[in-house]
């Protein structure tokens, strides 16, 4: 599971896709079709809900290192 070995990850763009799937559930939009739209589990959205709650929109931003 996760990263394919020697695979390198863009940590902006997945924090850019977190901050527009948290826009897009706060304008409405059902977690499912959030998570279809970005190709992510209803989980994956829920965890960044449940981040945002617990530590501000900031939990969700890239802090410079992976895991």
């Amino acid at each position: 599971m996760g990263n394919i070995a020697g695979v390198k990850r863009d940590f902006k763009a997945l924090e850019k896709r977190r901050l527009k799937g948290l826009k897009l559930r706060r304008e409405g939009m059902p977690r499912s079709e959030v998570a279809r739209r970005l190709g992510v589990s209803r989980h994956a959205v829920r965890q960044w809900e449940k981040q945002v709650e617990e530590g501000g929109e900031e939990a969700v931003l890239w802090n410079g290192r992976a895991g």
